[in-house]
């Protein structure tokens, strides 16, 4: 996804990052890993993409295919 929206390459390393840091410390539900990847994605790119261009949540949503709302991002 973040090769198809040409972000940043630190934006998917630092997700990695997060994700990694995040499930040494807190053991979750394999039916949460992929709101917890969208979540780490969407914080790197707020912190990595340059001039405020975050990848939106409603995009972010679509390549779940819906299985997560915009609600269970903010």
């Amino acid at each position: 996804m973040c090769e198809e929206q040409n972000c940043q390459e630190e934006v998917s390393l630092l997700c990695l990052s997060y994700m990694d840091r995040f499930l040494s410390l807190v053991p979750i539900k394999k039916t949460h890993l992929q709101i917890l990847a969208t979540a780490c994605l969407l914080l790197a790119s707020k912190l990595r993409e340059p001039n405020y261009k975050a990848l939106p949540v409603e995009l972010l949503v679509f390549y779940t295919d819906h299985s997560i709302t915009k609600k269970d991002l903010i």
